[in-house]
């Protein structure tokens, strides 16, 4: 009867927190809404004031609305757009906030002061620089410069594209479209390294590899091994350079007789860090990697003399005889 009732108590908790997840989300969709809502009647009041040529009240909504939107997304594109062409329209542009020279000024030092993290602080001062002044040229121009040395090829792309509307005269227009142009190749061949992470086989071998990208630049890490071999390469195209590093390991084994067990140890093999060099196949399911190896002479201890003596160690000498080309061919696991 304990035990029912348990599971009866056990079954109305799970059911009152399902209900309160349904209502949580319920209620942030609705927010999520109502701020969607409140976003299309402001660039709506735009629209109307910008087609009755009230510049100056469908600039101010359209700033207004700008502020409540994910920056890059869609609407963000669309409403700089229109504020851009809204500026073009007035007489007089409007004059830049004192606070838009103090961001880009700060977004200076920050590229000056180098560092971790310095393209990134860089970038934050400047998107408030177009956020308070969105039709400014140069602003958008300095930031797709920021953004490319990030790594964050869509959004310099975007950056420029609103450069060229903001100034379509510039003397530099040519240069920031073949810029655009550069920038979709670089967009398509980092695509192309992010969809490398994940799992991979060895040919021929149990052993799996686990992938991952940072920047340009792959780490291959050796999975379910006492001594994994660690692998980092840039990559340039569809070729790798780097380095492949394992660290010290002692092979082991044991000794089965009638009477007893002995676990022993042969000869502890140093620490290696060798070049690399590396070929990704054209469809991105395969990968080539070449190293040298160091290969060793070991000279073991008589068998009784471990058994008699207890002593696991067996090594008694170990000598370098030289390095071996490896090449390995690991496979995308599906």
């Amino acid at each position: 009867m304990a035990q029912q009732q348990l599971q009866a108590e056990n079954e109305a908790r799970a059911k009152a927190q399902a209900e309160a997840q349904r209502l949580a989300a319920e209620a942030q969709r609705q927010a999520e809404e109502a701020r969607q809502a409140r976003i299309r009647a402001i660039e709506t009041a735009g629209d109307d004031a910008a087609k009755n040529g009230q510049f100056q009240i469908a600039l101010e909504n359209y700033q207004q609305s700008l502020s409540g939107i994910a920056r890059y997304s869609v609407e963000d594109q669309r409403v700089r757009q229109a504020i851009i062409n809204v500026v073009h329209s007035m007489q007089t542009p409007p004059a830049a906030p004192e606070s838009v020279t103090r961001s880009m000024v700060r977004a200076e030092m920050r590229l000056k002061e180098g560092g971790a993290g310095a393209y990134e602080d860089a970038a934050k001062e400047m998107e408030q620089a177009v956020l308070e002044a969105p039709w400014l040229a140069n602003a958008y121009y300095n930031l797709g410069i920021v953004k490319e040395q990030a790594g964050k090829f869509d959004e310099a792309t975007q950056d420029f594209q609103l450069c060229l509307l903001a100034d379509p005269r510039a003397q530099n227009t040519e240069a920031i479209k073949v810029k655009i142009y550069q920038l979709e190749v670089l967009k398509e061949d980092q695509d192309k390294l992010q969809a490398l992470q994940g799992t991979w086989k060895e040919a021929n071998s149990d052993w799996q590899w686990s992938l991952t990208v940072n920047d340009k630049r792959i780490v291959l890490e050796q999975m379910g091994s006492s001594n994994p071999i660690r692998i980092e390469a840039d990559v340039q195209g569809r070729g790798l350079q780097g380095i492949w590093s394992m660290p010290a390991y002692t092979p082991s084994g044991v000794f089965h007789d009638i009477w007893s067990v002995v676990y022993w140890h042969t000869c502890t093999r140093p620490n290696e860090t060798e070049p690399l060099t590396g070929t990704i196949s054209d469809d991105g399911n395969s990968i080539e990697l070449k190293f040298p190896t160091q290969e060793y002479q070991e000279t073991l201890k008589d068998w009784m003399a471990v058994v008699d003596d207890h002593d696991p160690d067996r090594c008694q000498s170990l000598a370098l005889l030289g390095k071996t080309d490896v090449t390995v061919k690991i496979e995308r696991v599906h």
